[in-house]
């Protein structure tokens, strides 16, 4: 049976020791964009809106039923 080098003392110590090395943040090189003018976005949301009232929406789970 071998004896183990270094015991708890050396583990602690090679732990305490790391240094902790952080990568660089990114940074976003693609400006932003409104995809949607805000008419357009009035329009989309008045239509999904219609769409709601004449179709409806169907629930299959009584906690999707809860939650909404």
């Amino acid at each position: 049976m071998s004896a183990r080098s270094g015991g708890r003392d050396a583990r602690q110590k090679l732990r305490s020791d790391r240094t902790v090395t952080y990568l660089p943040s990114l940074e976003r090189g693609l400006p932003y964009m409104d995809l949607l003018s805000p008419d357009d976005l009035l329009r989309l949301h008045n239509i999904s809106m219609q769409i709601l009232e004449e179709i409806g929406i169907e629930f299959r789970d009584d906690e999707a039923v809860e939650m909404w």
